[in-house]
């Protein structure tokens, strides 16, 4: 199946266990051999709010291995998205404080 930028531009990112986190912003591209590097999810605002004392970078980026799905009504990604995000903020702050309601709806 392929499907085009103006497709993919805004199709709803719902994780595994269908938790809504957000719409395809943007995407980045290798120009050397023209392969997706990541996709860049603009956040709902639940995931804003609960990932906000962890970043001030707008998107989520999500790599081609996390997506489980891709069609013309919505991308699929792993439940981990966003726990990856976490740890990935949590290696480059010596403290970071992650809120109980975002530990909860990823243990779900």
């Amino acid at each position: 199946m392929q499907i085009s930028y103006e497709q993919l531009n805004n199709l709803p990112v719902y994780t595994q266990s269908q938790q809504f986190i957000g719409r395809v912003g943007n995407i980045i591209i290798d120009a050397d051999t023209h392969i997706i590097k990541k996709y860049l999810v603009k956040k709902s605002s639940l995931v804003k709010e609960l990932l906000s004392a962890l970043s001030q970078e707008k998107d989520l980026e999500v790599s081609p291995s996390q997506v489980i799905s891709i069609n013309k009504d919505k991308m699929i990604v792993q439940d981990n998205v966003a726990r990856d995000r976490i740890g990935h903020e949590e290696k480059n702050k010596s403290v970071v404080s992650v809120p109980a309601a975002l530990s909860q709806a990823n243990e779900q």
